[in-house]
């Protein structure tokens, strides 16, 4: 088996910026002085973002405020960290330079918003690797189908047997496992909860970028 094409995830597994995500709500709410109850993150997590936005309002009383209004600082906030604080997560760029000199396509796809997709891959000065970037919105289908993946590979033109996917959530890894990609898991902090399922359900794991097999390389 030859790895010809590979679609990443970004957040958690190109970029360091996962934590900012499980804390953007919290940041939010110090701005207006409020201090989050203790399941603040459990209690959102499976919720939308306007609905996330929603209960915030009825939670912590900021009845002055919309859930459009929430969103929109949110996403100020979240523009501001990608301009100016994300960073690429170690030996990201290594891996990069080096499957490019073997040609081999590379793609992201990735729930994230395409304004905030294309601050953070400049910021980083990755832009130039990947021959598409697809995001959830484009596809209007969220990770939990495949076709935010198959929209890449469609671009990528490479065999889906040949074409690996970079994932570091888990549900995120089992859609792309069920569609016939070859999955590598990678480690996050924000996920080291699910890790051995992720290693489990994986071809391979890795929580460096150097620990990949050689079918990369």
């Amino acid at each position: 088996m030859e790895i010809k094409g590979i679609i990443f995830d970004l957040d958690g597994t190109l970029l360091d910026s996962m934590w900012y995500w499980d804390n953007i709500g919290e940041e939010f709410l110090a701005e207006y002085g409020k201090t989050p109850l203790p399941d603040f993150r459990d209690k959102y997590y499976v919720y939308s973002t306007y609905n996330t936005a929603k209960m915030i309002i009825e939670d912590y009383g900021l009845t002055d405020q919309t859930p459009e209004s929430i969103i929109e600082e949110m996403l100020g906030m979240a523009e501001r960290f990608y301009r100016g604080r994300v960073t690429v997560k170690p030996r990201a760029v290594e891996l990069l330079d080096r499957l490019k000199e073997k040609g081999v396509r590379m793609a992201v796809a990735t729930a994230t918003e395409r304004d905030l997709v294309d601050i953070g891959l400049k910021r980083c000065g990755i832009a130039g690797y990947f021959d598409t970037v697809v995001t959830c919105t484009d596809v209007g289908a969220s990770k939990t189908q495949p076709d935010v993946y198959l929209a890449a590979l469609e671009t990528l033109g490479t065999p889906i047997s040949e074409t690996a996917v970079f994932e570091d959530a888990i549900q995120a890894a089992r859609t792309a496992k069920s569609a016939g990609f070859y999955t590598v898991g990678v480690y996050d902090g924000t996920a080291a909860a699910n890790e051995r399922e992720m290693r489990a359900l994986c071809d391979e794991y890795v929580t460096d970028f150097s620990q990949l097999s050689d079918l990369f390389f």
